[in-house]
């Protein structure tokens, strides 16, 4: 399957242990990929998956005045952050 920049792709690693990550170049014939977590059980063979997810987040009114990360997750302890599912 051909990727492109900004293609979403899991990293599974030891005990299947998923890793989100997204394409942010390309090197020859191999994709980079920039992950979104942390890398502990990943190694050289890992699998990687295409998902079919696309990288849109909505922001909500409640995020004002939070910390909140690329993916919408909030990160300021404060409560879980509200996200639209759709624009309004």
């Amino acid at each position: 399957m051909p990727l492109s920049i900004g293609d979403r792709i899991t990293i599974i690693g030891r005990g299947n242990r998923e890793v989100p990550a997204e394409i942010v170049g390309f090197r020859g014939d191999r994709a980079l990929a920039m992950p979104f977590g942390v890398l502990d059980g990943v190694g050289l063979g890992a699998r990687a998956v295409v998902t079919n997810t696309r990288p849109v987040v909505y922001p909500h009114e409640s995020w004002l005045g939070r910390v909140i990360n690329a993916l919408g997750e909030e990160i300021d302890r404060a409560g879980a952050a509200l996200c639209r599912s759709r624009r309004a």
